[in-house]
């Protein structure tokens, strides 16, 4: 079923009202990064991304990141909180 429209950016309150539907997963349809998201990328060191992401295991410790939704949530949070620390 589909549940949302084409070309609309997942967002927290997304993912929040997902779980309340008590949906485990979805199927998001796309491209890779955009140019936005790979400029920003670019912009932290990978040292420092990658004490971000630790940072932040135990408060993804139960989600599968295997899953791609989580895992570019992960990733979106890993970038903010790079950029916030060491940015």
């Amino acid at each position: 079923q589909l549940l949302l429209q084409a070309g609309v950016k997942l967002t927290e309150r997304h993912v929040n009202m997902l779980r309340a539907w008590g949906i485990p997963e979805v199927v998001v349809r796309g491209g890779g990064p955009s140019r936005r998201e790979v400029l920003e990328l670019q912009d932290i060191r990978p040292e420092d991304f990658a004490k971000a992401e630790v940072s932040l295991r135990e408060k993804f410790a139960r989600v599968m990141l295997t899953e791609p939704v989580m895992q570019e949530l992960f990733r979106q949070c890993a970038t903010r909180k790079a950029k916030a620390l060491y940015g």
